[in-house]
Protein backbone atom coordinates (compact mmCIF):
# COMPACT_ATOMS: atom_id res chain seq x y z
CA UNK A 1 0.00 0.00 0.00
CA UNK A 2 1.33 3.38 -0.89
CA UNK A 3 1.74 5.83 1.74
CA UNK A 4 0.69 8.95 0.28
CA UNK A 5 1.09 11.52 3.21
CA UNK A 6 4.19 10.13 4.54
CA UNK A 7 6.44 12.87 3.68
CA UNK A 8 3.41 15.68 4.49
CA UNK A 9 3.13 14.63 8.06
CA UNK A 10 6.96 14.18 8.53
CA UNK A 11 7.18 17.63 7.49
CA UNK A 12 4.27 18.68 10.01
CA UNK A 13 6.76 16.53 12.47
CA UNK A 14 9.83 18.29 12.30
CA UNK A 15 8.23 21.78 12.48
CA UNK A 16 6.74 20.37 16.15
CA UNK A 17 9.55 19.26 16.87
CA UNK A 18 11.60 22.46 16.10
CA UNK A 19 8.67 24.27 18.16
CA UNK A 20 8.37 25.02 22.10
CA UNK A 21 5.85 22.52 22.21
CA UNK A 22 8.22 19.64 22.36
CA UNK A 23 11.08 19.25 24.49
CA UNK A 24 14.51 17.12 24.20
CA UNK A 25 14.57 14.19 26.03
CA UNK A 26 16.67 10.85 27.03
CA UNK A 27 16.03 7.88 26.52
CA UNK A 28 15.21 6.65 29.25
CA UNK A 29 12.87 9.96 29.71
CA UNK A 30 11.37 9.26 26.61
CA UNK A 31 10.59 5.53 27.47
CA UNK A 32 8.69 6.78 30.82
CA UNK A 33 6.38 9.27 28.59
CA UNK A 34 5.33 6.55 26.79
CA UNK A 35 4.53 4.13 29.60
CA UNK A 36 2.69 7.28 31.06
CA UNK A 37 1.09 7.92 28.08
CA UNK A 38 -0.04 3.96 27.06
CA UNK A 39 -1.40 3.08 30.72
CA UNK A 40 -3.48 6.72 31.13
CA UNK A 41 -6.71 6.47 31.78
CA UNK A 42 -7.68 8.84 28.75
CA UNK A 43 -5.85 6.12 26.00
CA UNK A 44 -7.08 3.12 28.08
CA UNK A 45 -11.06 4.43 27.71
CA UNK A 46 -10.60 6.05 24.05
CA UNK A 47 -8.43 3.17 22.68
CA UNK A 48 -7.82 0.72 24.46
CA UNK A 49 -11.50 -0.19 25.47
CA UNK A 50 -10.22 -0.80 28.83
CA UNK A 51 -7.84 -3.49 27.72
CA UNK A 52 -3.90 -2.94 28.16
CA UNK A 53 -1.81 -2.65 25.74
CA UNK A 54 2.14 -3.90 26.00
CA UNK A 55 5.02 -1.74 24.03
CA UNK A 56 8.25 -1.93 24.08
CA UNK A 57 10.18 0.82 23.82
CA UNK A 58 14.14 0.31 22.50
CA UNK A 59 17.17 1.72 21.27
CA UNK A 60 17.33 2.47 17.87
CA UNK A 61 19.28 4.59 15.17
CA UNK A 62 16.91 6.29 13.04
CA UNK A 63 14.44 8.95 14.42
CA UNK A 64 12.04 6.51 15.48
CA UNK A 65 9.83 3.44 14.34
CA UNK A 66 6.76 1.42 15.08
CA UNK A 67 6.42 -2.21 14.74
CA UNK A 68 4.76 -5.44 15.35
CA UNK A 69 7.45 -8.15 15.86
CA UNK A 70 6.06 -11.98 16.98
CA UNK A 71 9.17 -12.30 19.45
CA UNK A 72 8.88 -9.17 21.22
CA UNK A 73 5.27 -8.11 20.34
CA UNK A 74 4.37 -4.42 19.55
CA UNK A 75 7.81 -2.01 19.95
CA UNK A 76 8.79 1.14 19.39
CA UNK A 77 12.42 2.13 18.41
CA UNK A 78 13.76 5.61 19.61
CA UNK A 79 16.62 7.19 18.07
CA UNK A 80 18.72 10.19 18.76
CA UNK A 81 16.06 12.37 16.79
CA UNK A 82 13.02 10.81 17.99
CA UNK A 83 14.01 11.47 21.75
CA UNK A 84 11.04 13.96 22.43
CA UNK A 85 7.76 14.01 23.21
CA UNK A 86 6.63 15.33 19.44
CA UNK A 87 8.24 11.62 18.15
CA UNK A 88 7.16 9.60 21.09
CA UNK A 89 3.33 10.49 20.68
CA UNK A 90 3.94 10.11 16.65
CA UNK A 91 5.23 6.61 16.86
CA UNK A 92 2.82 5.55 19.89
CA UNK A 93 -0.28 6.97 17.43
CA UNK A 94 1.22 4.30 14.78
CA UNK A 95 0.15 1.31 17.38
CA UNK A 96 -2.98 3.19 18.55
CA UNK A 97 -4.01 3.88 14.43
CA UNK A 98 -3.09 0.44 13.54
CA UNK A 99 0.27 -0.47 11.62
CA UNK A 100 -1.56 -1.02 8.59
CA UNK A 101 -2.93 2.69 8.69
CA UNK A 102 0.74 4.11 7.81
CA UNK A 103 0.44 7.85 7.54
CA UNK A 104 -3.27 8.04 6.50
CA UNK A 105 -5.93 10.32 7.50
CA UNK A 106 -6.85 7.74 11.01
CA UNK A 107 -3.29 8.15 11.50
CA UNK A 108 -3.61 11.58 11.75
CA UNK A 109 -6.81 12.28 13.42
CA UNK A 110 -4.84 9.80 16.45
CA UNK A 111 -2.09 11.91 16.21
CA UNK A 112 -3.23 15.03 16.36
CA UNK A 113 -5.70 14.16 19.03
CA UNK A 114 -2.90 12.70 21.30
CA UNK A 115 -0.90 16.08 20.77
CA UNK A 116 -3.65 17.78 22.11
CA UNK A 117 -4.10 15.35 25.10
CA UNK A 118 -0.35 15.37 26.13
CA UNK A 119 0.92 18.35 24.81
CA UNK A 120 -2.08 20.97 25.23
CA UNK A 121 -4.60 22.77 22.82
CA UNK A 122 -1.75 25.22 21.76
CA UNK A 123 0.27 22.48 20.38
CA UNK A 124 -2.48 20.64 18.64
CA UNK A 125 -3.66 23.88 17.16
CA UNK A 126 0.32 24.43 15.94
CA UNK A 127 -0.44 21.09 14.92
CA UNK A 128 -3.14 21.63 13.25
CA UNK A 129 -1.77 24.71 11.37
CA UNK A 130 0.84 22.22 9.95
CA UNK A 131 -1.66 20.09 8.76
CA UNK A 132 -3.51 23.08 7.15
CA UNK A 133 -0.45 24.12 5.76
CA UNK A 134 1.21 20.78 4.39
CA UNK A 135 -2.41 19.44 2.97
CA UNK A 136 -2.08 16.21 5.16
CA UNK A 137 -5.59 15.25 5.45
CA UNK A 138 -6.85 14.27 9.05
CA UNK A 139 -10.20 13.36 8.95
CA UNK A 140 -12.51 10.31 7.69
CA UNK A 141 -13.69 10.92 4.08
CA UNK A 142 -16.42 11.02 2.76
CA UNK A 143 -18.31 8.23 1.35
CA UNK A 144 -18.55 8.69 -2.40
CA UNK A 145 -21.68 8.76 -4.14
CA UNK A 146 -23.34 5.81 -5.39
CA UNK A 147 -25.32 6.32 -9.08
CA UNK A 148 -28.02 4.67 -9.84
CA UNK A 149 -28.79 3.08 -13.11
CA UNK A 150 -31.16 5.77 -14.36
CA UNK A 151 -28.18 8.49 -13.16
CA UNK A 152 -25.97 6.13 -14.65
CA UNK A 153 -28.31 6.14 -18.40
CA UNK A 154 -28.70 9.95 -18.21
CA UNK A 155 -25.22 10.72 -18.05
CA UNK A 156 -24.56 8.29 -20.90
CA UNK A 157 -27.05 10.05 -22.84
CA UNK A 158 -25.57 13.78 -21.92
CA UNK A 159 -21.98 12.18 -22.95
CA UNK A 160 -23.02 11.12 -26.06
CA UNK A 161 -25.05 13.84 -27.28
CA UNK A 162 -21.73 16.04 -26.03
CA UNK A 163 -19.32 14.32 -28.14
CA UNK A 164 -21.69 14.09 -31.26
CA UNK A 165 -22.46 18.51 -30.78
CA UNK A 166 -17.99 17.98 -30.73
CA UNK A 167 -17.18 16.15 -33.89
CA UNK A 168 -19.94 18.03 -35.78
CA UNK A 169 -17.84 20.76 -34.70
CA UNK A 170 -15.01 19.24 -35.94
CA UNK A 171 -16.21 18.37 -39.18
CA UNK A 172 -17.61 22.24 -39.90
CA UNK A 173 -14.30 23.62 -38.84
CA UNK A 174 -12.39 21.58 -41.47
Amino acid sequence: MRDSQRSKVYACDHALVDSPYSKTLTFQEAAAFIEKMNNSAYMMRKYHHGKQMRVTVLRGRNAGHAGDSWTIGRFIKLGVYGRCHAMAIHELAHHYAGLGHQHDWRFAEVYLDMVRHFLGAEAAKFLREQYRRNRVKYTQPKPKRQLTDEQREVLRERMAALREAKAAKAVGAV
